[in-house]
């Protein structure tokens, strides 16, 4: 008698090309063909660990550069994909600017927006909005405005911090002083990213320390930033 089988193999990998930053993760979802096989189980490696790792599917871009990722089947039936990664960087080796999650870190105040596209390797790949969703494509750039990178179709959001600048105009006066003094007589509460850019001294608290700090930078004793 014959015996026909009812196990499903893999019968295809589909999944594109992938970019990743340097220092980020992406998480992969390949999609197993067909969508009832028995085993959808896959095996990932990179080609070249120095430029990105990957681990339970998701990668890690290590350096600048591209390799190939071979994504395998692992039921037997030797179906296989191999794309490519490239991992990007967000800064210039010289810019100062770093990541602290999605914050962008050490923007000084006053920094203009010709200023800020100096510090991004890709500056084409980037668009700065405002407060408003508004793109800015000139002028100063205030604290907790957006960075949006875009490559391959996806697009990846950044909130730019300037410490001391809590009325998010771009420069340090005498408003953001009264701002945080208001927070310490809980008259007001900052939160979220606006507390963070008053958090001067870095201490994750508020206090007299952060208020003394606007105020030597009025007096341009010690200047933030």
């Amino acid at each position: 008698n014959l015996i026909v089988s009812s196990y499903k193999y893999v019968t295809d990998i589909v999944i594109e090309d992938a970019t990743v930053e340097v220092g980020k993760d992406l998480q992969l979802i390949p999609v197993v063909e067909p969508s009832n096989a028995a085993n959808k189980a896959l095996k990932m490696t990179s080609a070249d660990t120095s430029i990105f790792t990957v681990t339970n599917g998701k990668i890690h871009g290590v350096k600048k550069g591209s390799a190939n990722l071979t994504i395998e089947a692992t039921d037997g039936s030797g179906i296989k994909k191999i794309i490519k990664v490239t991992v990007v960087e967000l800064f210039t080796n010289t810019s100062k600017y770093e990541l602290d999650g999605n914050y962008i870190i050490n923007v000084a105040p006053e920094t203009t927006y010709e200023k800020v596209l100096e510090n991004f390797a890709e500056p084409d790949t980037i668009k700065i909005y405002d407060l408003k969703s508004k793109e800015v494509t000139s002028g100063i750039i205030g604290n907790t405005f957006k960075a949006k990178k875009t490559i391959s179709g996806k697009t990846t959001e950044y909130i730019f911090i300037i410490l001391g600048d809590v009325t998010c105009e771009g420069i340090i006066n005498s408003a953001d002083l009264l701002k945080i003094r208001q927070h310490l007589l809980t008259v007001v509460t900052l939160k979220d990213e606006l507390f963070y850019s008053a958090d001067i001294t870095k201490d994750e608290i508020l206090n007299s320390a952060d208020l003394l700090r606007v105020r030597q930078h009025l007096l341009g004793i010690n200047k933030i930033g």
